[in-house]
């Protein structure tokens, strides 16, 4: 070996597991939550980064927002029936929805019909108006 390459040892447990060296972490750029790859190569076995994998996870973590489906009904009868810790859980669920970027849509289900769309809210502030609307005209 030439002064320039890495060298290191890694022990494998009885679960044939191993911890990967810190100076291999450092050269691959290997970070806590990448997938790492073995393959065979010329009869030995190569250890490398997974770039395909590690590139895609982070364009979905970086793009991919999630909307919340808010069936009217189903809020509507949970304050008919007293549940008003779910009614309370439900919109809790929304705003943290909307503060993670994603859109709240409240739509009315009809039987045997598709749903139809009654408002999308994008807001924090215009979910909680809709809330306290909600409840103030509920008869509990």
């Amino acid at each position: 070996m030439n002064g320039n390459e890495l060298y290191a040892t890694a022990l494998v447990t009885g679960k044939r597991q191993i911890t990967i060296p810190r100076e291999v972490c450092d050269y691959l750029k290997i970070e806590i939550g990448n997938k790492v790859i073995f393959r065979e190569k010329a009869g030995k076995i190569v250890f490398e980064r997974d770039e395909i994998i590690n590139q895609c996870k982070a364009e979905v973590d970086k793009t991919f927002k999630v909307n919340f489906i808010m069936p009217f009904d189903t809020i509507s009868d949970m304050l008919s029936l007293g549940q008003i810790d779910h009614f309370e859980g439900v919109f809790k669920y929304g705003e943290n929805t909307i503060r993670n970027n994603g859109k709240v849509i409240i739509q009315k289900e009809y039987t045997n019909a598709p749903p139809q769309v009654m408002r999308i809210v994008e807001s924090v502030d215009e979910l909680i108006k809709i809330k306290e609307d909600l409840f103030s005209t509920s008869k509990i």
